[in-house]
């Protein structure tokens, strides 16, 4: 088991190198190092052709028009306040896996965060043509919220409510007790004044705790979310506040 386990992290450092080499966006220590592996490793030269040609395919590509910023915040939203309906799998007609095809498809999809990685590292961003963004060592916090938020409304005993903001717009609370998490989405609600921040905070027996700063169109909570807790913004000094020092533009109860 361990000796798998070391094979699978040498494989996904060097996923990471061929796709940053690719790129162009290894150091030069990273890149003299991948380039002696590439000398002497015929796996990694065939990866490392495998990611050229995605890249150049890429960079062959015609420009296009950037999303709308808030493109990522409406889907999301989208997908929190749709009920999901779950589906019956159709039976199985496939034949029987063996331990060797198991042990490959451990490797390569039971590993979140490698899958990210990889598809990070597939993903670049064109301006006129022009390369503008790319990141292929981290797995993002944005993308680490993203999962949890998934993780959420996509829960058995996923649970939202909405109510309108002040000022125009809504804001959805979803939370899951199995996951032990809960996010705030909103939709129409206007960035916060110059130098001013919206702060999230749990509402409990009169007192409100903070549950973290909100600068996008969907953020997870921090800390847990319990059975009757209201969930309340406000608007905040920039860098947020210790205890709420604006009435809140909206409140949910949990």
């Amino acid at each position: 088991m361990s000796d798998e386990r070391e094979d699978d992290t040498v494989h996904d450092a060097a996923r990471l190198l061929a796709a940053g080499h690719a790129l162009g966006s290894l150091s030069p220590e990273e890149r003299e190092s991948y380039e002696r592996l590439l000398r002497s490793s015929p796996d990694a030269r065939s990866e490392a052709s495998d990611f050229a040609e995605v890249a150049a395919a890429l960079k062959a590509s015609p420009p296009k028009a950037d999303p709308p910023a808030d493109l990522k915040a409406r889907l999301m939203a989208q997908i929190a306040v749709t009920p999901q309906t779950p589906r019956t799998a159709p039976p199985d007609d496939s034949p029987a896996v063996t331990e060797a095809e198991r042990k490959a498809q451990r490797r390569w999809y039971s590993r979140p965060s490698v899958v990210v990685a990889a598809a990070a590292a597939a993903v670049v961003l064109f301006a006129g043509g022009t390369v503008v963004g790319f990141a292929v060592a981290q797995h993002s916090q944005s993308t680490v919220q993203a999962d949890t938020l998934a993780s959420i409304t996509s829960a058995p005993d996923a649970q939202r409510a909405t109510a309108g903001v002040t000022g125009g717009g809504t804001a959805t609370l979803v939370w899951a007790p199995s996951v032990g998490k809960s996010a705030m989405i909103v939709d129409g609600v206007g960035t916060a004044p110059a130098g001013k921040t919206y702060q999230l905070w749990y509402i409990r027996d009169g007192h409100a705790t903070s549950a973290g700063l909100m600068s996008g169109g969907w953020q997870v909570l921090q800390g847990t979310l319990q059975s009757g807790d209201v969930v309340g913004v406000t608007v905040e000094p920039a860098g947020g506040s210790k205890q709420p020092t604006t009435k809140p533009v909206v409140t949910i109860a949990s």
